[in-house]
C-alpha cells in the first residue's frame, strides 16, 4: 500500500450483471498507473476487517472510558460560554428591574409624571422581554449540549 486514500470502484466479471466492489488507490484512480498501482482490495473483506478492529478497540473498557471522558470535557467547554451568557443576561435583567423600581420610586415621590413613567416602564418591559428571549435561547442551546457521559454508559 502506498499510504494514499482509497476510493471505491466496481468490477463486473465476464460481462455479468453482478458487480464486486473494491477499494483502490485514489492516486491510481485519478492519475493512472504512472503515479501508483491500483492496490485493489475487495470492499467486503476490507470493511469486515475494519469493523473487527473497531470492535476490538471499543470493547476495551479503558479506551471507551477515555473517549467518553474526552467527549464530556469537550462538551463542558462548549457549554461554558453559554453559561456565562446566561449569567450576563441575568445581570442585565436584574439591572432592568432595578431601573423599573427606581422609576416607580421617583413617581411615588412626585418627581416623575405619569406619562413619563408609562413611557419608561414600557421601554424597560420591552427590553426585559428581549433579554428573557435571549436567555431562553441560550438555555435551550445549553441543554442541547448534554454531557455524553450520561448517554454512553456501557
Amino acid at each position: 500500500m502506498c499510504g494514499h486514500g482509497m476510493v471505491a470502484t466496481r468490477k463486473n466479471k465476464n460481462g455479468e450483471i453482478k458487480y464486486t466492489l473494491y477499494y483502490q488507490c485514489g492516486q491510481f484512480a485519478n492519475k493512472g498507473s504512472a503515479v501508483c498501482r491500483a492496490n485493489s482490495v475487495r470492499a467486503d473483506y476490507a470493511e469486515e476487517e475494519i469493523l473487527a478492529r473497531i470492535e476490538k478497540i471499543v470493547s476495551q473498557p479503558q479506551i471507551t472510558e477515555d473517549v467518553v471522558r474526552e467527549l464530556g470535557q469537550r462538551q463542558d467547554m462548549d457549554k461554558e460560554p453559554l453559561q456565562q451568557e446566561i449569567k450576563h443576561l441575568d445581570k442585565e435583567i436584574a439591572d432592568v428591574k432595578r431601573k423599573m423600581g427606581k422609576y416607580m420610586a421617583l413617581y411615588e415621590n412626585d418627581m416623575l409624571e405619569v406619562e413619563m413613567l408609562k413611557e419608561r416602564l414600557e421601554e424597560l418591559k420591552e427590553q426585559e422581554q428581549r433579554l428573557q428571549v435571549r436567555k431562553a435561547e441560550s438555555r435551550a442551546s445549553c441543554m442541547l449540549v448534554m454531557p455524553l457521559r450520561y448517554h454512553l454508559r456501557y
